[in-house]
């Protein structure tokens, strides 16, 4: 016959356990994004691009992957245009890449509100800040 003690320890461990699964779960690297996920293809300054555009009911957004072609980088800052068909901007949208970043490519996102006259959209940098060294448009 089991004692009320030995019923909770068991229901415990079983807690236990089952926030140890959880935890696991949650600590799982997310998926990682592939190059041949995105089919647009550009380079500005320092940094090249692999991105794709999606719409997302009135944001446009541009995510991909950013690589550097030099050291570490301490900012990247990021700015996605709206071009009209004389290519005159309408519109903008900024992102921020994760601090401290490598040459390994890093993940980034930019959205962009649209007004509705663009034709085109650019992916540039807007600044970017190595250790000992400032840059940008």
């Amino acid at each position: 016959m089991k004692t009320a003690t030995g019923s909770l320890a068991q229901i415990t461990r079983f807690l236990s356990l089952v926030l140890l699964l959880l935890l696991v779960g949650c600590a799982a690297p997310a998926p990682s994004a592939r190059s041949a996920d995105f089919p647009v293809q550009s380079a500005d300054q320092f940094f090249y691009f692999r991105w794709a555009l999606e719409r997302d009911g009135g944001i446009v957004r541009a995510v991909g992957l950013v690589e550097s072609r030099v050291s570490t980088f301490s900012e990247l800052t990021l700015v996605l245009f709206g071009l009209d068909k004389s290519g005159r901007v309408v519109s903008r949208g900024f992102g921020y890449v994760t601090p401290g970043f490598r040459r390994e490519a890093q993940p980034f996102t930019v959205d962009l509100r649209p007004g509705g006259q663009e034709d085109r959209f650019e992916l540039k940098v807007l600044s970017f800040s190595l250790p000992n060294l400032r840059g940008g448009q």
